[in-house]
């Protein structure tokens, strides 16, 4: 079972799309069994699915509510399943704050699963308890890279937070790579932009980019993932690009 995280404590790179048209595309195109954790209290991949859920990750996490009580599958989509989250999620991060091992709550929580061959965590963008959580039980990251300066630093304070987290906890958590989002080869800040993710990054692979595309916008706005929306879409094409090189890694 590979467990992969995205995350990026800057807002607005594209994170929780990559998260839902990844998943999508390694179920669609691949037959792969996924299981999405939305792990943010903005619960943004819920409300993009339109799950309108009972149990969530909040009910996983303080009341013990068994797994198949939470995994939820979505519909329109085969192989492709759903821990959501909700607002409660934050209420989670308040009363776990205190607890003695709270950033490996979710791993005792998860320790039954089984069934899958991918399970991705979406993460908020900040450095909290529930993207504490997610990195414990992922054993890669993907951290997606918008062509914003800002973004770089987003993405070196996450990959930082991730050192600290490995040393402090004993566990190991490896950076899958970068995948540059909104990228446009036409701008000058696309071209700055990924010269620095290569001189910023070193030795850390870069994976196919997910171009501009104003159908992504579309399809949220119709809360259809892109992949589904509009297949034949560049943004699309993109997003299965990634999911073959996931495939094709050989060290999970």
């Amino acid at each position: 079972m590979r467990r992969l995280v995205i995350a990026n404590f800057k807002g607005g790179v594209g994170k929780t799309t990559l998260a839902v048209n990844l998943g999508i595309a390694l179920s669609r195109r691949f037959g792969r069994r996924v299981l999405l954790v939305d792990t943010d209290p903005s619960a943004n991949v819920t409300a993009h699915l339109r799950v309108r859920p009972e149990r969530t990750l909040y009910h996983l996490l303080m009341e013990d509510v068994p797994l198949d009580e939470v995994v939820l599958s979505v519909d329109g989509f085969d192989g492709f399943f759903l821990i959501p989250s909700s607002r409660a999620t934050q209420a989670a991060e308040f009363q776990l704050s205190s607890q003695v091992g709270r950033e490996r709550i979710l791993e005792r929580r998860l320790k039954g699963l089984k069934g899958f061959d991918y399970v991705i965590f979406d993460t908020p963008p900040s450095v909290s308890v529930m993207a504490q959580n997610a990195f414990v039980c992922a054993g890669f990251a993907l951290i997606p890279v918008s062509m914003d300066p800002m973004s770089l630093l987003g993405a070196s304070t996450t990959i930082g937070l991730l050192r600290e987290i490995e040393r402090g906890l004993d566990v190991n958590c490896e950076i899958l790579g970068i995948v540059p989002t909104f990228v446009d080869s036409r701008l000058v800040i696309t071209r700055v932009v990924m010269a620095a993710i290569e001189n910023r990054f070193d030795g850390v692979r870069v994976l196919p980019g997910i171009r501009s595309d104003t159908g992504v916008r579309q399809a949220t706005a119709s809360q259809v993932p892109i992949v589904a929306h509009n297949p034949k879409s560049r943004a699309a094409a993109d997003f299965v690009a990634v999911a073959e090189a996931l495939e094709q890694f050989k060290n999970w």
